[in-house]
């Protein structure tokens, strides 16, 4: 039964592919920038030698995604007049942007805090008396967990867009999630062109069950791009801390401009919650992060039950054919 639904799978991946966009900014180029810890920076293109570090990497920029709203003076009569491909994708003058309805945003967007908490209350995104709103590419910053023998384990800043879990309030895994498939056929082929996509390094992903409630975690699989896993944000050896319940900075997700506007709920500083691929206290539900940097054991989310929480990917990008 399991192979047959790896094949279905693969099967379903085919056909969502086909009808994806793909990156293809910067004339089909790769480019990587490095950011050091005293913020210094050192950047590498295809068909550039290799280049040496030297220093202690703090963030990578790497491929790109829409991200800040552009509006007011920003907002030309050249942008809003562009020719919007089927993907609401244009490029004026050498940027690349995109252009949402509120119809084309993955959740319904709320214009009040559900949790009606003065404290701290949750801004979302507003869409009245608005017909589009416009985001410009940008490259996507990475913060790195670990850097070992050319590969580099990197996790986004930011939350990149809005997502569910799972389309249906039913029994879900990693594996088969509506989310994998996502992040696996658009999102790595509109973050990335084919030869960015070439640098990232297959990653052998452990789907481990709850150590809390014996919850299944599924099959190990094998993704390029994915989502952490709980053990992940709790572990030291990526700069996190091992106590769940801390408020760590170090695991709290910034959300971007047009991830507010694709339906994530956003705390007065900017973060908010974003998904993991590990499972929690039923079968419906997966851990997350609050805007504080609490891990999501106690506070985790129902997949189907429209919870359109951030997509915060990670994945490990290859330097052998970057770095001396």
């Amino acid at each position: 039964m399991k192979k047959i639904l790896s094949v279905l799978f693969i099967i379903m991946a085919f056909y969502i592919m086909k009808d994806v966009p793909v990156n293809v900014q910067a004339a089909t180029k790769a480019k990587v920038v490095f950011e050091f810890t005293d913020g210094t920076k050192k950047s590498w293109e295809t068909g550039r030698p290799k280049i040496e570090l030297g220093k202690k990497l703090a963030y990578v920029y790497f491929g790109s995604y829409p991200q800040t709203e552009i509006k007011g003076k920003k907002l030309t009569s050249a942008i809003k007049n562009a020719k919007y491909n089927k993907y609401g994708e244009a490029t004026v003058n050498g940027v690349k942007y995109k252009r949402i309805s509120k119809e084309d945003a993955a959740a319904v967007v709320y214009s009040w805090d559900p949790f009606e908490n003065p404290d701290n209350p949750e801004v979302n995104y507003d869409w009245e008396n608005k017909k589009y709103a416009y985001f410009k590419f940008e490259p996507i910053k990475w913060k790195v967990l670990s850097n070992s023998k050319g590969k580099v384990f990197l996790f986004s800043a930011c939350g990149l867009d809005a997502q569910q879990y799972n389309n249906e309030f039913a029994k879900i895994t990693w594996e088969y999630s509506p989310i994998r498939k996502w992040i696996s056929t658009s999102f790595i082929n509109n973050a990335f062109n084919s030869f960015e996509r070439k640098l990232i390094k297959t990653a052998k992903l452990v789907n481990a069950d709850s150590k809390y409630y014996d919850t299944e975690g599924g099959n190990d699989t094998k993704d390029k791009v994915f989502l952490l896993s709980h053990d992940d944000v709790l572990n030291p050896k990526y700069g996190f801390s091992e106590d769940a319940w801390k408020e760590d900075i170090k695991r709290q997700c910034t959300i971007t401009d047009y991830a507010k506007a694709m339906g994530v709920y956003t705390f007065n500083d900017g973060h908010g919650f974003y998904w993991l691929r590990s499972p929690e206290c039923g079968a419906n539900a997966i851990s997350i992060y609050s805007g504080n940097g609490h891990v999501g054991n106690g506070g985790s989310r129902d997949v189907g039950y429209l919870n359109f929480d951030a997509v915060c990917p990670a994945l490990y990008l290859n330097l052998s054919s970057i770095v001396k």
